[in-house]
Formats: C-alpha cells, structure tokens, sequence
C-alpha cells in the first residue's frame, strides 16, 4: 500500500482500522435504528386520532378548514426552522421537537379527558381553541420531526453506509408503526365491555376517552426514547464515523468557521451547482 493511501486512509479514517469503522458504522445504524423504530411508532398512535379527536371537539365541517390554517401557520414554522438548521446541530433540534411533542402528547392525554375542554363536552363549536391546537400540532409532526430525523441521519451517514443502513431503518419503522397499530387495536378491541378480556374482567374496562388518554401517554413514552438514543449515538460512536456527504459535509464546516449562514430558498440550488 502506498504511504498515499494510508495517509489518505488515516486522515479518513481518524486512526480507526476498518474493522473498527465497520463496527462503529453498526452501531451508528443500529441506534437510527431504534429512533426510527419509536418516531414512527408514536406518529402511527398520533396520525390515526387527529382527525377523529378534532371531528369530536370541533366538527367533521371544518377538517378542511384545520388544513388550511395547518399550511398557513407551517409557513412562519419552516421559516424558523429554515433558520435554526444554520445555527443549531441537528441532533439538538432532533431533540427539541422530540420533547416538544413529548410535552404536547401530554397535553393531549390531560385535557382530552377535560369535562369541558376535552371530548366529554359534546357541544362542538369552531370557538373551542383546544381542537385547532391539537390538530395544528398533530399536523406538524410529519414536517418536523420526520424531516428532522432524516436531515440528522442524511448529515451522519455517507452514501456508501446510507445504502447498507437505510434499509434496515425502513425495516424498523415499518415494525414500530405495525406494533402501536395492533396495540391500540387491542386496547379498544379487548377491553370492550362486550368482547375480549373486558367480558371477563371488569377491572380491564375503560372508557373510549380513556383509551385515548391512555393512547397518547404510551406515545409520549416512545418519543421519550429518541433524545436518550440521540444522546447515546453521539457518545458511543466517534465523530469520525459521524459525516454524511463530504462536499456538503465540508461546505458546512466552512460556513460555520466564516461565521455565517447561507441556508435560505436557493441554498440547496447554490450547492447543487457547486459541487
């Protein structure tokens, strides 16, 4: 091997050998992994109660209405958020929304079950701030967190990791959605006071209000892994196996050592162009 290469292969590399790259790059995936796994999982709980919660607090009329003023109010938020990706890494912002919405599923849990706040007033009214609250936010799960936990995987992981990786997040997610569908089917199925365990015993019944009280705690506990994950990736694996595409990867690093942000409409055409 010439002296090059293994100056190259060093400067890459860290000082780490292959072998320890390869397990490092395991590891790595394996905690995007788990992530993935409890985003996706707790999105599945949140995605399949918007509608029907906010239909109950406000009115099945105005569902169309709640996407408008969802787009409109996600204008300013992108714009923020547009501005954060600059300035703030993105782990931490990964963790940030993850204990905003940890803190909004616990809103949820507490006034859902609110006698005049939540579903048990059945009076539907537009004028009932709570639902467009919960809808709005429900709503932006998608555009936040997911785009951010993508954003913070594509920034850590090089192309040739991405293809090996990738695939078992997917995988992961898929069984993370698929486990908290069947588990909120069986927490209305079984619990029924007239099918399942429910019919045995009366301890196990609950009101539908509850299950969803119930529903949304479970979903705030799963968003709780991600920051810890978080937390436990950037600690376990070095930070040489922590670099997504070198070019951006580099132009990223020379805008933070100039000491300005360029990120804005055109950015990603800008770079595109460049490298």
């Amino acid at each position: 091997m010439s002296s090059d290469l293994k100056s190259a292969l060093k400067n890459t590399f860290n000082g780490l050998s292959v072998a320890q790259m390869e397990k490092f790059e395991r590891l790595k995936f394996t905690f995007l992994s788990i992530i993935f796994f409890f985003i996706i999982a707790a999105y599945t709980l949140i995605l399949n109660l918007k509608s029907s919660v906010f239909m109950g607090i406000i009115g099945k009329e105005y569902v169309p209405v709640a996407k408008l003023a969802a787009m409109i109010f996600f204008i300013p938020a992108i714009l923020f958020y547009s501005k954060l990706v600059d300035r703030v890494k993105k782990y931490y912002l990964l963790s940030f929304y993850s204990i905003f919405y940890i803190i909004s599923c616990l809103i949820f849990a507490f006034f859902i079950g609110h006698p005049t706040i939540g579903i048990l007033n059945t009076d539907q009214s537009p004028y009932r701030i709570f639902g467009w609250f919960f809808y709005i936010v429900s709503e932006g799960f998608s555009p936040f967190v997911l785009s951010v936990f993508w954003a913070f995987s594509n920034s850590i992981s090089a192309p040739e990791g991405a293809k090996k990786g990738y695939g078992n997040m997917v995988s992961a997610s898929k069984l993370g959605g698929i486990l908290t569908a069947v588990l909120a089917w069986a927490l209305f199925s079984f619990t029924s006071p007239l099918t399942g365990l429910g019919k045995i015993f009366n301890f196990l019944l609950v009101s539908d209000i509850a299950k969803i009280q119930i529903i949304f705690i479970i979903s705030a506990i799963c968003l709780m892994v991600v920051p810890i994950t978080v937390l436990l990736l950037i600690r376990k694996v070095p930070a040489s196996c922590l670099h997504g595409y070198e070019a951006v990867y580099s132009a990223e690093k020379d805008m933070r050592e100039a000491g300005k942000a360029d990120t804005g409409i055109f950015a990603g055409l800008k770079m595109f162009l460049k490298y």
